[in-house]
């Protein structure tokens, strides 16, 4: 009788743990995040010359994203999901084919975020593939698919109003590009004709295998207080600079409904000089132009 009443218990205890279970796994899902978005884009360049043909390109794309429920008090997962498609509508003539949209693909697909966060009242850490939003770092807008980077971003809330940043990112992914690389926007490719790459400038094709680029480094601060907002940043881009930014704006409170500001940036970049150390094996590149034109490609160096 004992060893019967032994046993109904056991039974008793499983299917009540497996009842918890399931809605502790119902529950889970319930608060889990899923959304997504279906994009429908044309892009054109007209140009006023009989020199330049113009170019078009069409691309149907979409996004799915996922974000896990809070398990062990405070971590997540996050998933981001990406895909672009021609649909066939690829000019056979490739100069008519805008190559900023998706290069010159007739599709890509990429797992664009995939994440461990963690976070509670006073910080947020990532870990993995992720967008970063900062002024020299980026998604880069305006196409379909946002550029994603590889690495670590901590977010540091001590005081109310006050964020203190920092990131370490090792490896990015372009646009046009379904694949993490250790490049940059000097670098050749792979960008699949995105003229978001290279330029006059861009590094010569063997380069990259050489020096492949570690990344990027960076630590900011940012604060607003009423209508005063200011932020500053230090980045370091392995290889090839170290740039120093700040920005400060104050919307005058005038009218409700009309709302002016005053606002203000600075910029400070220091190229290293053992970036043109290799003038020897590379002649044929113009290394005094990179400091001219240093900036234009500063946002997507970090990996």
């Amino acid at each position: 009788m004992k060893r019967k009443t032994l046993i109904a218990m056991i039974l008793t205890s499983c299917a009540l743990a497996g009842g918890a279970q399931a809605e502790t796994l119902s529950q889970f899902f319930a608060k889990s995040q899923i959304d997504g978005q279906i994009r429908s884009y044309y892009f054109s360049r007209l140009y006023g010359t009989p020199n330049t043909v113009n170019a078009y390109a069409y691309s149907l794309a979409g996004r799915i994203n996922i974000l896990t429920a809070p398990f062990l008090t405070g971590f997540r997962v996050g998933v981001s999901f990406y895909t672009a498609n021609a649909m066939g509508t690829l000019a056979s003539n490739p100069n008519r084919v805008d190559k900023t949209l998706m290069g010159d693909q007739n599709s890509i697909n990429t797992l664009g975020q995939a994440y461990l966060e963690y976070q509670d009242r006073w910080l947020t850490a990532k870990v993995g593939n992720q967008i970063i939003n900062t002024p020299w770092l980026n998604r880069v807008g305006g196409r379909v698919i946002p550029v994603t980077y590889q690495g670590v971003t901590l977010a540091v809330h001590p005081l109310a109003g006050l964020t203190l940043d920092a990131l370490r990112v090792f490896r990015w992914k372009d646009r046009t590009n379904g694949q993490f690389t250790r490049t940059n926007l000097y670098y050749y490719g792979p960008s699949y004709g995105d003229y978001l790459y290279g330029g006059p400038n861009v590094l010569p094709q063997g380069y990259s295998q050489k020096h492949p680029s570690n990344g990027a480094l960076a630590f900011g601060a940012k604060y607003h207080w009423h209508s005063a907002k200011t932020q500053a940043w230090f980045y370091q881009f392995d290889q090839f600079a170290n740039l120093f930014y700040w920005e400060g704006s104050y919307r005058l409170p005038v009218l409700a409904s009309a709302q002016p500001f005053v606002a203000a940036q600075f910029t400070r970049c220091y190229v290293f000089r053992y970036f043109r150390i290799s003038e020897a094996s590379y002649p044929a590149v113009r290394w005094r132009d990179y400091g001219k034109q240093f900036l234009d490609k500063l946002g997507q160096l970090g990996g």
